[in-house]
């Protein structure tokens, strides 16, 4: 682009910068037989475009191409402003005690992380583990598994000690009961006894914290036991669901009970997919709200502040085996995060999984985690772009699909009833693991790839050895989810040759 000048009587320059060019009278767009004849002339002979589409494990078909012509657009769904930015969380896991605790989360906070997740029950320590940390400024998340309302006496406690208006303390308390019961299978209390007493502890908490969240809908334990985005999206909404009911029970309207409810899901390296989870989630709970509000015969009131919505990094897609590839899959997860509007974002250390790290030193992984959100906020511009996929068909259709098909699947269970009920038969949890002993069978039959592990592996590392041989195991124990990763086979495979290489040179 070039510029001119001109002379003022005064003897000044002044430059004039030509309208900028209108693109779409530059170029024409292609015809799709022209864009057609283009993509096959890079295929291989008898190649063609359906053979490059992909079916996901809930069966929904990728495909090449997407125009106006094919699926059905979803529209009209308001989205949250994004130009405050989003929530940048440490989600604090491998502390030794209180002091060390304190010690990581002033550190997490001074640079760059925004709020904290902790886990607490009616014993914790908050004046030694919140020491020097501003409730009003860092929002906390307390993961709480029993107790509930003896842990938010605890918390209320230390409030009032350090002289603070708990009015102006941003807290989550994360009552959970389905994901409680599910996490740690048979517990002393009873679900029905849970659900009967959220109403009121969602109540009486907000009355202390009036900025509080009360109630979480986990969806990570489901997929971190190896759920499908469909099975993810149904026990969302299910829960959900589940928790709305008690709290419209206990004298809420609907919107006044959603403000009370955060939902957790998890992403993994599959950045399309994660979009369309999550974008997915947004219009179904719209719609369950719009159900509740059509049967009560009311209208919104204008509280609803919108999907609370917390993304994380996957554990499931994690893997010991060349520790470096899970910064890119952290990567790919937090971008999906980004895109799909989330509110807040915690992404997981790359070289620390459960009780293994790669190093003892644990701060160079702490340190790119809590930065990945940051760079993707100043540096890739996306927190200015709000739904920065909204008006693309292939996006629309495909979050259409997955919209239908997980209504299909709640439509096929039923109610509440049947939701509680798939739980304690054990049906859900065996559904979970026969879609992971899939997602493994593609893993070995390299019909999905994952770097590092059946695909681009170190040279002169067999990683495949013991592939793909635990499909029994699973996502459950009984009534209990239990944690599995897509390279668990292949770490174990690793581990033999490794131990035989290791006996054969003595």
């Amino acid at each position: 682009m070039t510029q001119s000048a001109s002379d003022n009587s005064n003897g000044s320059t002044e430059v004039e910068t030509p309208p900028p060019a209108e693109l779409d009278k530059v170029f024409t767009p292609p015809s799709q037989r022209e864009w057609s004849e283009s993509a096959l002339a890079g295929l291989a002979a008898n190649a063609t475009l359906s053979s490059l589409a992909h079916e996901t494990l809930d069966g929904l078909s990728i495909a090449v191409l997407y125009d106006t012509a094919t699926g059905e657009a979803c529209t009209g769904l308001p989205y949250r402003d994004m130009v405050s930015g989003w929530d940048n969380r440490l989600a604090l896991e491998h502390a030794t005690n209180a002091e060390d605790a304190n010690r990581q989360l002033l550190e997490a906070l001074s640079a760059g992380n925004t709020s904290i997740q902790i886990t607490a029950n009616a014993q914790t320590d908050f004046a030694t583990l919140l020491n020097g940390i501003m409730l009003d400024v860092a929002p906390i998340s307390l993961r709480i598994s029993h107790d509930l309302a003896k842990v938010a006496d605890n918390f209320k406690r230390h409030i009032d000690a350090q002289n603070m208006d708990s009015a102006g303390v941003n807290c989550s308390f994360n009552a959970d009961p389905v994901g409680n019961w599910l996490t740690e299978g048979d517990v002393n209390v009873s679900l029905d006894t849970a659900l009967a007493t959220l109403g009121q502890f969602a109540t009486d908490t907000r009355k202390q914290f009036p900025l509080s969240n009360t109630v979480l809908v986990d969806t990570t334990i489901h997929h971190n036991a190896g759920a499908s985005a469909t099975q993810e999206l149904h026990a969302a909404i299910a829960t959900g669901t589940l928790y709305l009911e008690a709290l419209i029970n206990a004298g809420m309207s609907a919107e006044q009970a959603s403000a009370h409810i955060v939902f957790q899901m998890s992403c993994d390296a599959d950045v399309l997919m994660g979009v369309i989870k999550l974008r997915s989630l947004a219009h179904l709970w719209q719609h369950v709200l719009g159900q509740f509000n059509q049967v009560s015969g009311s209208t919104p009131d204008g509280n609803n502040k919108g999907l609370s919505l917390v993304v994380e990094t996957s554990r499931r897609n994690q893997s010991r085996i060349e520790h470096w590839n899970n910064h890119l899959r952290n990567m790919a997860a937090c971008t999906a995060a980004a895109m799909g509007n989330a509110t807040t974002i915690i992404v997981h250390p790359h070289d620390c999984i459960d009780d293994w790290a790669a190093d003892e030193d644990g701060s160079l992984g702490a340190r790119i985690a809590r930065n990945l959100p940051i760079i993707l906020d100043r540096e890739s511009g996306l927190i200015s772009v709000n739904d920065p996929f909204k008006g693309s068909h292939a996006i629309e259709t495909l979050t259409s699909q997955l919209i239908n098909k997980t209504w299909q699947s709640l439509s096929d269970m039923g109610n509440s009833a049947g939701w509680l009920s798939s739980i304690q038969s054990g049906e859900w949890q065996a559904s979970i693991g026969e879609i992971h002993a899939q997602r493994l069978t593609r893993l070995s039959d390299e019909k999905s790839i994952m770097v590092g592990i059946n695909r681009f592996t170190a040279s002169g590392t067999n990683t495949t050895t013991q592939a793909i041989h635990h499909s029994e195991k699973g996502g459950s124990s009984g009534l209990k989810l239990v944690r599995v990763r897509d390279a668990e086979s292949y770490e174990a495979g690793l581990a033999s040759v490794q131990s035989s290489d290791k006996a054969s040179t003595h």
